[in-house]
């Protein structure tokens, strides 16, 4: 009987602790990007069409550009710059981003623009997405310099959230542990029965 209540504890013990630190963000930095490229001389519009044709029409649909918080999805994510090479994209409620594409811009390094497969990334829309060490000087070419992020904007499809669980998930892995508790205790009760 201790061995089950105790080996019982343990399985919740180790079952519950991924809940109790919840979901993580999705980092992501200049070696994730799908396509990145340099356009001369840097416009808004000549730097996307070129990511645009190095993806082959991957951005179309714009649903989010943090340059003004605009979208359909403006109201649903808040862009907050940490510094000149980073920050973060949070959810803030609504309609979320469900697959699709990232376009990074900047207009002084090499590269000056990137384009990230967030539905490959596995990126659900709910989780921080983090961009970190982007636009970092290189030195190649000669000259090449620091650069910022001056805007993102995302590409794609949006979805409405999923409804909140009705049973949170720790409760229901802790419901499981008691069900398997009582299926042991009933077990050995009907072996004693039986002997």
């Amino acid at each position: 009987m201790r061995k089950v209540l105790a080996s019982s504890f343990v399985v919740a013990v180790v079952a519950l602790l991924p809940g109790a630190w919840g979901a993580e963000a999705l980092t992501i930095g200049p070696g994730d990007a799908a396509f990145s490229g340099y356009t001369d001389p840097p416009s808004n519009p000549g730097m996307l069409a070129d990511a645009n044709d190095a993806c082959n029409n991957c951005l179309t649909n714009e649903v989010y550009n943090s340059d003004g918080d605009s979208g359909v999805l403006g109201g649903s994510y808040t862009w907050n710059l940490a510094d000149a090479h980073g920050g973060t994209l949070s959810y803030d409620g609504g309609s979320i981003f469900s697959s699709g594409y990232l376009f990074v811009k900047d207009g002084q390094a090499n590269p000056n623009w990137f384009v990230f497969n967030l539905t490959s990334l596995g990126w659900n829309g709910m989780v921080d997405l983090v961009l970190q060490g982007l636009f970092v000087a290189d030195g190649v070419p000669v000259g090449d310099k620091d650069g910022g992020i001056s805007h993102i904007v995302l590409f794609g499809s949006t979805s409405t959230p999923p409804p909140p669980n009705t049973v949170p998930e720790p409760a229901t892995l802790s419901m499981l542990g008691i069900g398997l508790t009582g299926a042991g205790l009933a077990r050995r009760r009907s072996k004693k029965a039986t002997a």
